[in-house]
């Protein structure tokens, strides 16, 4: 099932109002549902629970291992495969909002109040509209979910002089368009699917009578309201929205796919080596190989508090990367490894040991008596030798150009990759290897004693 046709996969972030999780769950193949389309963060609205021991175990089986629920009258939920930093159910917002705090973006999702039967609850709406608003104050943000309110004259199927009938209707009274038109520019909210499809009717809402028919969620020319959203502010590439014609609800699921990695770069395989480790694989960006994969694999690392980052040259000569969690992690995984062109990544700005990449095999002394220091290790190859002396320095920052010695200068960059003991470039037969200060070969080192951050 394609949502999207794109050459590299999007981050995809599903809204859904289900009326009732357990029914939409046991009477229409919710489980099929999210299989296929696959998103990375899921927010359902109007889930009517209360308890959620069965179904959030049906959530980790599905890989959403970061659940959060709130289990009120206007209950909604957050499913997530990638942890967020926190999380919060702001208080006096009645239930109907969670906040996902990322390092990249604040993501809010919301199940905004209706204004009611003849706008009787209008002022408690317009109330809670302004909490929502105090919401959106700073940062880059994502906000989705059930607003409910019609935006613009096309986004109800209504049309021409009729419209007018419908401004004593809940989500379509003039004060409540007002007041949303307001939030989009005075907090700088771009409607995704708007800003894609500036004249399109499409719809989201279409009432109870319909939530079970599946020929009329076939049939294009339907009868609806859109009142279900993506908005955003910030952030770089490219985003699309598109409304999934699958029954169940009287509300349809929105998905939203970006592709610029938001928030994170797209894992490609994860190893398990423990009940409660994971290494992660990262690919390598297209548009920006260089930054782009090593910062948001930084961030993504940084929630699993993984520590060792690792850079993996394959057959076309670039890179995955890889975080592990601490050295016997990484042990574990390199000892596994038949081919190793493994190389370490130095993180701008971090403390690292001093460390030189000598392309030159003549004698080392001249560099060893230039700096006195006792605790050094070499690793050589054919070519020459990698000198690491153990005592931290905030980003190589004792190595001056103005010292005499041969040393390639090119490694000293931001996030700079240095290869790993027992490791050779790919297609080459050139492995490091530990040897003491006289040269002599090493034997039972582990690769990580010659880490240098």
């Amino acid at each position: 099932m394609a949502f999207f046709v794109s050459q590299d996969e999007p981050f995809l972030i599903l809204t859904y109002n289900v009326i009732s999780l357990r029914n939409i769950i046991k009477k229409h193949n919710l489980v099929q549902t999210i299989t296929e389309i696959n998103p990375d963060i899921i927010f359902f609205q109007e889930i009517k629970l209360s308890e959620t021991q069965n179904i959030e175990s049906l959530f980790v089986e599905l890989g959403y291992k970061f659940n959060f629920w709130n289990l009120g009258d206007f209950g909604i939920s957050a499913h997530c495969k990638y942890k967020p930093l926190s999380f919060e159910f702001p208080k006096g917002m009645e239930g109907r909002t969670i906040i996902l705090y990322y390092t990249d973006f604040t993501i809010i999702n919301v199940y905004a109040q209706n204004a009611g039967e003849g706008l009787k609850n209008l002022n408690a709406k317009l109330e809670w509209n302004k909490k929502l608003n105090s919401l959106l104050e700073t940062g880059d943000l994502l906000l989705c979910g059930d607003l409910n309110v019609a935006n613009d004259d096309i986004d109800i199927w209504v049309t021409g002089n009729n419209l007018k009938k419908e401004n004593k209707v809940p989500g379509f009274s003039p004060i409540e368009r007002q007041q949303f038109k307001y939030m989009l520019k005075r907090y700088n909210l771009k409607d995704i699917f708007r800003e894609e499809f500036p004249n399109k009717r499409e719809y989201t809402y279409y009432g109870y009578r319909h939530m079970h028919n599946a020929e009329f969620f076939s049939n294009k020319s339907d009868k609806g309201w859109r009142i279900d959203y993506f908005l955003i502010r910030g952030g770089k590439g490219e985003y699309k929205v598109r409304h999934l014609k699958i029954p169940g609800s009287d509300h349809l699921p929105v998905l939203m796919g970006s592709y610029c990695n938001f928030p994170f770069t797209q894992v490609l395989d994860t190893v398990k080596y423990t009940d409660t480790f994971d290494t992660r694989i990262y690919r390598q960006s297209k548009k920006n190989p260089e930054d782009k994969p090593l910062y948001r694999m930084f961030e993504y690392a940084d929630y699993y508090r993984h520590r060792i980052y690792i850079a993996f040259q394959n057959a076309e000569k670039s890179y995955q990367f890889m975080s592990f969690r601490d050295s016997e992690h990484f042990e574990n995984y390199y000892s596994q490894q038949k081919l190793k062109c493994h190389y370490e990544i130095i993180r701008q700005d971090s403390m690292c040991k001093l460390y030189f990449d000598i392309d030159s095999n003549k004698p080392i002394n001249n560099i060893l008596n230039t700096f006195d220091f006792k605790d050094l290790k070499i690793k050589k190859s054919l070519k020459g030798y990698h000198i690491i002396c153990n005592k931290l320095y905030k980003n190589n920052e004792v190595m001056k150009p103005d010292i005499k010695i041969e040393c390639d200068m090119k490694v000293y960059t931001k996030n700079r990759l240095m290869r790993i003991l027992y490791s050779t470039k790919y297609g080459k037969n050139d492995p490091f290897y530990p040897v003491n200060l006289s040269g002599i070969k090493l034997d039972n080192i582990k690769a990580s004693d010659y880490f240098i951050s």
